[in-house]
């Protein structure tokens, strides 16, 4: 029987497989620890291995189906060997079929009711920083002195140069969409086939979004939630549960 090598951390030597599961066996029998040898089925040699977490529980072999299933990282078990636990699972939106993450420590993304309200009493939109949306003061302002609206982008509102700038050569309009205003060329049309009008707002026009239109009477966002845009539906969500429910909310 081979003797194993001790003057060197890994040496091959040439063995027959049979050999190489008596000689493992053989070396916990008589105490010896803190060294292990792995076959390698594709150049046919043992490694002899010394690793200081090895103990003789751990050296004793088994004969694999496959000899070429040995390898070094699952016999030394460095923490390659052990499975890993599984990922945790993200929350999603407790809305059917959506899978964006809750927003605001609620159960719901911002477009189906989640998230934060703007601060402002009577106000549902969804609030920016300073917990107010951007109509109330929320969010990034203007840094043009005296002006308070909300900056649309380069830290300015769009009457002082914020925004995008159309690429069209000589005009100075802000860009609406693809870098370029409504006149050049910057919209998109309505996603109905044969419909020739322009989108004005997911993806429809005036005409072919209606049917989608929040339940809210005068409202002409479209329905996310239960029929009603995201603010309605806050509103709705924070409304009297046990009030006779005659309608009145959607006139």
């Amino acid at each position: 029987m081979l003797s194993p090598k001790h003057e060197a951390c890994m040496d091959d030597i040439e063995v027959d497989y049979n050999d190489f599961v008596e000689l493992g066996n053989a070396m916990s029998s008589v105490g010896v620890v803190h060294e292990a040898f792995v076959y390698d089925g594709t150049s046919g040699t043992l490694h002899a291995i010394n690793h200081p977490s090895l103990d003789d529980d751990r050296v004793k072999m088994e004969p694999p189906s496959d000899a070429s299933s040995f390898s070094y990282q699952a016999f030394l078990g460095d923490g390659n060997d052990v499975a890993t636990p599984p990922r945790k699972r993200e929350p999603t939106c407790d809305y059917p079929t959506c899978k964006r993450a809750p927003s605001g420590g609620t159960t719901r993304c911002i477009s189906h009711g989640g998230g934060k309200t703007c601060g402002v009493d009577g106000c549902n939109v969804a609030a920016q920083s300073l917990g107010w949306c951007k109509k109330h003061g929320g969010g990034p302002r203007c840094t043009v002195d005296g002006c308070t609206k909300s900056a649309q982008g380069h830290g300015k509102c769009k009457a002082h140069g914020g925004g995008t700038p159309c690429a069209e050569p000589g005009c100075h309009k802000r860009a609406q969409r693809g870098q370029r205003c409504g006149e050049h060329g910057g919209f998109v049309l309505c996603a109905t086939p044969e419909c020739t009008r322009k989108d004005r707002g997911g993806g429809l026009c005036n005409v072919h979004r209606k049917p989608f239109e929040c339940q809210v009477r005068s409202c002409k966002r479209l329905g996310k939630v239960d029929g009603m845009c995201t603010q309605h539906y806050k509103e709705f969500d924070k409304s009297d549960k046990t009030a006779p429910n005659d309608g009145a909310f959607f006139l």
